[in-house]
């Protein structure tokens, strides 16, 4: 094994170029940790030579840094959904997905500005966010400083433990280290996909896709100032590797007409990304730019992300080991393409377990999920099974994965998630944290937390991992509890008033695990009225044609049960009245000529007829027949007799022709 000395400010390192043998391995099986990625070796060489990250020539920060993860050469099957679906031109600008540009200043942060637009991106157009990047620099839990970069790694740690995001509100951007509060995050990112780095300039279908179907996806590159053309706001860059350096970006559309010419070199043909910058709306196009498909570095090195994003209301806590996510991998080497992992927690609380979340290391990657009650400590497999699924994902990334069934666990009782993970072509499946000098130093672990398996053997120990005090491993995986069950209406709202004969919507919020479908009845103080459906949809809205017949009331509420009977919910009190004719001129206080013409108004709600009789009364008595037959349109032009008596104490009555409906002014006065 070769073995490299990194000085870094004082003390020394011991870094490893090749691969890792564990202390601990089965019969005839060793595991190994892979080898780690070269790019983030030449990093590492370097800022031990006190390199700092580069600015560029007009002073914009970089900031993207190699992951150590190796990076699996498995290619993705190409989904048949790709053939001729993609379009020629692609732009998220013209979808509203995209929120504003920002801008870095010259601080190394460009990766946390990349994950937040891509973010934002997911959820746009139908939610506008705007996510603090200087929290994910801050709270990264790194080596690094907060302007001292960072990369797509580092920022699925950071969203997958649920460390944010914020908004941009609760902790803004200063380019520098910042004072945090601790917040809870706004959303829950339990999805990152990983799309591996191209292998040729027309190798772009993925990326595509993916930005079609989720939005702006997280891209490093090579920045070199030579190669930007300020004339076509275009970038080429065909292998300049020297400095500034290595930047993190969107990819927010494509061109492929995009002129080839338009580089400060020829390319070899034509077609362009269309990406996004956090070098603020002043530079290049409004802040976008265009690169070329053949550029060398573009998303040729690294991993591009892309983050989504889920209601902070979807599940009510997490276990996990690894808040400092997938710093590298472990296997049998080859010819062993599957290897288990497993983690064994300690439920504080009773806890219901009903989603698994594991980062997939390569593509193509097929997985066996199992969940364990009643576990022995060091056996991952012993005790109770509760829950199984399998399934696989064809590109690289983290994802959470929801049980078949819940599970319960007791207070104090272990529980084990164990995965066995299958990577055609590739013998390091198992994700892992550890412990990495300059990188993720503030890894920990505890004995009898996290387990590998060769064979995934029932009801024998598993080497532990997690006792390894040199690099401190634990598996990536993590277990999710459910919300608890629960239905909440919202509509009705308490003392809203409904009119029979109108249809309504009533609408309801649903948390944690119950039935598909329910009933919804309605009630008068606590006596059932009615069904107003038997079966229905779960799904939180329900529009109610509320039937003539219904009595009026100020007491009425809405239940809605689940069809087994488990769970249940039950409206404020609301009104339902009959139709309504309300007269809004001439209003109380009003003084009308005798002789002029004068507009009544009203205004109808609910069901009835379409023509009205409009009558003037004095203190009760009928004066007049003032229209019959007339339109029930809200108003009507009255010529004013000179015949009428002045005085005080009219009113306008308006009432429906089949007399069923009706409505009063307030008193007015007549005068000459």
């Amino acid at each position: 094994m070769k073995k490299r000395l990194w000085l870094f400010g004082g003390f020394i390192l011991i870094g490893t170029t090749g691969l890792i043998l564990l202390s601990f391995g089965q019969t005839g099986k060793e595991a190994r940790r892979s080898p780690i990625n070269p790019e983030f070796q030449k990093y590492i060489s370097e800022r031990a030579l006190f390199k700092t990250l580069a600015v560029t020539v007009d002073g914009h920060g970089l900031g993207e840094i190699p992951a150590p993860t190796e990076i699996s050469p498995v290619r993705p099957i190409p989904p048949k959904s790709l053939e001729g679906a993609l379009p020629s031109y692609y732009d998220l600008r013209s979808l509203s997905k995209l929120t504003p540009i920002k801008d870095q200043g010259n601080c190394g942060s460009c990766w946390s500005f990349a994950t937040m637009g891509s973010l934002e991106s997911y959820l746009m157009p139908a939610e506008f966010a705007d996510y603090s990047e200087q929290h994910l620099i801050d709270t990264a839990g790194f080596y690094n400083g907060p302007c001292d970069g960072g990369n797509v790694n580092m920022s699925s740690a950071y969203l997958t433990r649920w460390g944010g995001p914020i908004f941009e509100t609760d902790d803004p951007y200063i380019y520098a280290a910042a004072e945090f509060a601790e917040l809870k995050a706004k959303k829950h990112v339990q999805n990152v996909i990983f799309l591996p780095p191209r292998v040729s300039s027309l190798d772009n279908d993925y990326h595509k896709t993916v930005v079609a179907t989720f939005g702006a996806i997280f891209v490093s590159m090579n920045w070199v100032d030579s190669e930007w053309n300020d004339t076509y706001d275009s970038f080429y860059n065909n292998g300049i590797t020297s400095p500034p350096g290595p930047h993190a970006v969107c990819i927010v559309g494509w061109d492929d007409n995009f002129p080839a010419s338009q580089f400060n070199v020829t390319a070899p043909g034509n077609g362009a990304f269309i990406v996004r910058n956090s070098w603020g709306p002043s530079w290049g196009d409004s802040g976008y730019f265009y690169v070329s498909y053949y550029d060398t570095e573009f998303a040729r090195r690294s991993y591009s992300g892309s983050f989504l994003a889920e209601s902070a209301n979807n599940y009510s806590g997490v276990f996990q080991y690894d808040p400092l996510g997938w710093v590298a991998q472990i296997g049998y080497g080859s010819p062993y393409e599957s290897a288990w992992g497993a983690n064994i927690f300690t439920a504080p609380v009773k806890s219901t377990i009903s989603a698994v979340g594991f980062q997939v290391v390569s593509s193509n990657c097929s997985y066996e999920i199992y969940v364990y009650t009643g576990v022995a400590a060091g056996k991952p497999r012993s005790g109770s099974l509760k829950a199984s699924t399998a399934g696989s994902e064809t590109l690289p990334g983290f994802y959470t994965i929801p049980l078949p069934n819940t599970v319960s666990v007791a207070a104090a009782q272990k529980f084990s998630v164990v995965v066995k993970f299958t990577t055609p072509g590739y013998y390091f499946p198992v994700a892992v944290e550890c412990k990495l000098s300059g990188y993720s130093e503030g890894a920990t672990s505890a004995k009898g937390q996290s387990f590998v398996n060769y064979s995934g053997s029932i009801g024998t120990a598993w080497p532990d991992i997690s006792a390894d005090t040199t690099y401190k491993y634990n598996c990536r995986i993590k277990a999710y509890t459910a919300m608890p069950a629960r239905i909440k209406l919202v509509d009705p709202a308490a003392g809203v008033k409904w009119i029979r004969g109108t249809t309504n919507t009533i609408n309801w919020t649903v948390s944690g695990s119950m039935a598909s479908t329910v009933k919804i009845q309605l009630y008068k103080g606590t006596a059932k009225v009615s069904d107003i459906v038997t079966v229905t949809d779960n799904d939180g809205t329900y529009d109610w044609p509320i039937p003539l017949s219904t009595g009026k009331g100020a007491d009425y509420s809405i239940k809605i049960t689940t069809t087994d009977g488990h769970y249940k919910g039950t409206s404020g009190q609301f009104s339902i009245s009959g139709s309504t004719i309300k007269v809004t001129a001439p209003s109380r206080g009003t003084v009308w000529t005798k002789g002029t013409t004068q507009t009544i108004t009203w205004t109808s709600a609910g069901p009835q007829s379409s023509l009205v009789r409009i009558q003037v009364l004095r203190s009760g008595i009928l004066v007049k027949e003032i229209a019959t037959n007339a339109e029930n349109s809200g108003a009507f032009s009255w010529s004013i007799p000179t015949n009428v008596v002045a005085g005080t104490g009219y009113k306008i009555r308006i009432k429906t022709m089949d007399n069923l409906v009706k409505g009063d002014s307030g008193t007015f006065s007549l005068i000459k």
